[in-house]
């Protein structure tokens, strides 16, 4: 290696920043494609939208009488929920302010599509009346110092000051970071019930919902969507809205504005393995060329080599290339990570990253270690020919 410094530096930072490179987008493409896939039978769960018909243009929202008539109408659908998100602004007594990103439901629906782990309070019927609210590990810690203590603790909206103050009967596990439905709090609000008073016609025109609906095992989805397509002209509520459904696990790329298209995110893988790729046959072309130059050199001088000690040299050299190029990969990864974090918005786990890395390092070790054993064994026994010379 001092003898090819060049080339073997060259062969070290190569592998090093192919590695870098792929691993990240790597994580990138397996954290877009995961959410919400930790939620129990997330394959059943699907997302409620509406289209316009004469535009074409898709609502994500939905009208919550859409549940009730469905229901009435469709067989298939095992439960839905019906919710709405927005930041309230809250207080405790020690607490003055606090901004809570809050789902807002009519009942217990959303638990039974969307199944959480309860910590602490009533994990049967959490929200029974309105003002019933469900904290988050982390929100019910910040505010009242545990999970235990929490429950049954009063809760002040400062935005809806004019609102008694929330009740909180339970507290669940924090949701991860690769969710479409990031949550604080759950809150029992009375609003559904507001709007369920209203004329159907009127209710048809209030779409201020997100809607899920988890299917029974076995269900055709496929049926269900081609059911859904004319679903409001059929039952006579109007002819211009159309309704669709996405799984969930298609609703980060689908039905969300703002984020990457999946199509660039694994442009960007391919790009990287490319690299990576290219970065290996360098390498292993700088291996093979030292073998050939040392095989062509044992055959021409007096020098004894036996099979074993060849092979040691040969893969003791790979070593020498492959570890420095692991460690200094290891260090880009970790330098880069809370960039990529912020530029890519998205939570990059240490752990998850540190294990990928070490799957993509083993695996590049590996095919390279046999290319080298392979090109060696190929190219015939060095020892034997200087023994028969």
């Amino acid at each position: 290696m001092r003898k090819h410094s060049r080339r073997s530096l060259t062969a070290v930072f190569g592998l090093a920043f192919g590695i870098a490179c792929f691993v990240p987008a790597l994580y990138w493409v397996r954290y877009e494609t995961s959410y919400d896939s930790f939620y129990p039978g997330a394959a059943l769960i699907y997302r409620i939208y509406a289209v316009d018909k004469l535009s074409g243009k898709v609502n994500e929202l939905a009208p919550g009488i859409l549940e009730r008539k469905m229901h009435e109408h469709i067989p298939g659908t095992e439960t839905s929920a019906v919710f709405f998100a927005e930041s309230n602004n809250c207080s405790t007594d020690a607490l003055p302010h606090i901004r809570l990103q809050t789902i807002n439901t009519g009942n217990n629906s959303f638990f039974r599509v969307f199944e959480q782990e309860f910590i602490s309070g009533d994990a049967g019927r959490p929200l029974q009346v309105a003002g019933d609210i469900v904290l988050t590990e982390s929100a019910a810690a910040r505010m009242f110092g545990d999970a235990v203590k929490a429950v049954g603790q009063p809760v002040q909206s400062t935005l809806y000051f004019f609102n008694p103050p929330y009740t909180v009967t339970a507290v669940v596990k924090d949701p991860p970071p690769n969710t479409n439905l990031p949550f604080d709090a759950i809150l029992f609000n009375d609003i559904f019930q507001g709007i369920a008073s209203l004329p159907e016609e009127m209710q048809w025109g209030q779409f201020n919902a997100q809607m899920y609906v988890r299917l029974h095992p076995g269900s055709d989805a496929g049926e269900l969507a081609g059911l859904l397509r004319d679903f409001t002209s059929r039952i006579g509520a109007g002819d211009r809205i159309g309704i669709g459904m996405e799984p969930l696990s298609d609703v980060r790329h689908s039905l969300t504005p703002g984020v990457f298209a999946l199509i660039f995110i694994r442009l960007f893988v391919a790009a990287g393995a490319l690299l990576l790729f290219g970065a290996m046959f360098n390498c292993l072309n700088l291996h093979l060329d030292l073998f050939r130059g040392r095989r062509h050199g044992l055959r021409i001088g007096t020098t004894y080599a036996t099979n074993g000690r060849f092979m040691a040299q040969k893969l003791s050299e790979l070593a020498f290339s492959i570890l420095p190029a692991m460690l200094l990969a290891g260090c880009l990864i970790a330098i880069a990570r809370p960039f990529l974090s912020k530029l890519l918005d998205v939570g990059i786990g240490m752990p998850e990253l540190l294990r990928l890395f070490a799957v993509c390092g083993g695996g590049v070790t590996v095919v390279l270690i046999l290319a080298v054993l392979i090109q060696v064994l190929k190219g015939g026994n060095p020892a034997g020919v200087i023994k028969s010379e």
